[in-house]
């Protein structure tokens, strides 16, 4: 789900948070201390397990970790509780400078543990589509890209997008993830 920051005090609050979480970013490549500059960011040691776990176990989930990692974006991702029961997690555009565009993706700690992976590439899917369009420089640009690519889900409060893309690598980490949980089980 792509939400649009509509107000600059949460534009500014969303900022200083990822000014907290780049102060004490973990990477997702933390077996890789070479990695210089990793685009994908957080703070909760356990969102950045569930994504190796991912890596590990689904070829969609590595596609799109290889996409951002090869982008202009810095992508943070924290745990946050949805004031809104039917948004899981959401994609935000936070700010681009220095030849850099920042996002944030925030997910909801009450997930189970079986909608997490699924629901983690949905957003990281979001997080590819933005950095193949370069043109998504702002809240403005990147809601004119998803009123091309995607779709409204509605809300009176915020304008909120969804892509049919997103919705399919959640369903594909899902049946990848299925799939490789079966074959582990066969091994034993």
């Amino acid at each position: 789900m792509i939400r649009l920051i509509g107000t600059l005090a949460t534009v500014v609050r969303a900022l200083s948070c990822c000014l907290v979480l780049w102060s004490g970013a973990v990477a997702v490549q933390a077996q890789d201390d070479r990695a210089p500059d990793p685009h994908i960011r957080s703070a909760h040691a356990n969102l950045l397990d569930a994504i190796t776990t991912g890596l590990r176990r689904s070829t969609t989930m590595r596609d799109l970790v290889e996409r951002i990692e090869a982008s202009d974006l810095v992508v943070y991702m924290e745990w946050r509780v949805s004031p809104d029961s039917h948004v899981a997690a959401h994609t935000a555009f936070v700010s681009a400078a220095g030849g850099r565009r920042y996002l944030s993706v925030v997910v909801d700690p009450r997930l189970a543990p079986c909608q997490l992976l699924p629901l983690i590439a949905h957003e990281l899917q979001h997080v590819a589509e933005i950095a193949g369009e370069g043109s998504v420089v702002s809240e403005q640009s990147l809601a004119a890209f998803y009123r091309r690519v995607g779709f409204s889900t509605g809300g009176w409060e915020r304008e909120r997008y969804e892509s049919r893309a997103a919705i399919e690598a959640g369903e594909r980490v899902t049946r990848e993830m299925r799939e490789t949980g079966s074959a582990a089980s066969r091994a034993r």
